[in-house]
C-alpha cells in the first residue's frame, strides 16, 4: 500500500494506492473476461447491457429505496433502518462517463448504505455524449447543494471509476450551501488514460471517455 498526500487551497487529498497481488491479477482477468462475454452476448443497448452488469451486485436486506426527481436533482435515496437524518453519502456511479444509472447501481449503493449505517443518495447525472462536460460535474455540485437544503449537515463523497473522478473534481472550488465534506472515497484505476486500451467499457465509449478524462484532469484534480 502506498499513501501520498497533496495539499490544495481548500482541502487536503490523501491518495491511497493498493497494488494488486498475483492472486488479485488472476481474479481481475477473470472478471474482465466475464464482462467482455457479457457485453458480447447481451441483447440490448450498451446502456442496458451495462445496467444489467451493474445489477449483479445484490441489494442489501433492510434497506429502503426512494426515487427523487424534483427538477433540481435526480437519483435515489437508499436508506438503512435507523439511519441518521443529518448525515449522508453522495454516491456517483461509474460507466466511462457515458453509461450507468442510479437504478443499475441500487445493489452497490445499498451495500454501502447497510455497511456504513448511513443513507446513500445515488445520483442520476447527465451522460455523454448527449450531455458533454461539464454537465455531469455541474450535476454533482448541484446535488451537494440540494443535500444541504434537505438538512444534511455532513456528507461523505463516494464514487467508482469515473464516478470517483467526479467526486474529486467537485473539490476544485467551494460549493455554496453544501454540507461539510467529512470524507471522500473514490475508486479509480492506476490511470484513466493508461487503461483505455484494455478496459472493455472504455473501448466501447472511447470518444466520450477520453474527452471527459481530459476535462476532469484539466479541472485541477489529478486522478490516481
Amino acid at each position: 500500500m502506498n499513501i501520498r498526500t497533496e495539499t490544495f487551497p481548500s482541502f487536503r487529498l490523501v491518495v491511497t494506492t493498493h497494488p494488486l497481488s498475483d492472486a488479485d491479477r488472476v481474479a481481475e482477468e477473470s472478471v474482465l473476461a466475464g464482462i467482455r462475454r457479457h457485453f458480447a452476448g447481451f441483447a440490448g443497448t450498451p446502456r442496458e447491457t451495462y445496467d444489467a452488469m451493474s445489477a449483479w451486485t445484490p441489494c442489501a436486506a433492510g434497506v429502503g429505496f426512494e426515487a427523487v426527481s424534483d427538477g433540481t436533482v435526480q437519483g435515489c435515496w437508499v436508506r438503512p433502518s435507523q439511519a441518521p437524518r443529518d448525515r449522508a453519502i453522495l454516491f456517483v456511479h461509474g460507466g466511462a462517463y457515458a453509461l450507468g444509472s442510479s437504478q443499475g447501481y441500487r445493489g452497490l449503493a445499498s451495500q454501502i448504505a447497510q455497511r456504513a449505517g448511513v443513507a446513500v443518495f445515488s445520483l442520476e447525472y447527465p451522460l455523454a455524449p448527449e450531455q458533454p462536460f461539464p454537465a455531469a460535474h455541474d450535476a454533482t455540485r448541484a446535488a451537494l447543494q440540494w443535500l444541504g437544503r434537505q438538512g444534511v449537515a455532513q456528507v461523505a463523497l463516494a464514487g467508482d471509476s469515473c464516478g470517483g473522478g467526479r467526486v474529486l473534481s467537485t473539490l476544485g472550488a467551494p460549493v455554496p450551501d453544501a454540507p461539510t465534506v467529512a470524507s471522500i472515497v473514490g475508486t479509480t484505476g492506476a490511470g484513466q488514460r493508461s487503461r483505455l486500451h484494455v478496459d472493455p467499457l472504455a473501448l466501447m465509449t472511447r470518444p466520450s471517455s477520453s474527452r471527459d478524462c481530459d476535462e476532469v484532469q484539466d479541472s485541477g484534480v489529478e486522478m490516481q
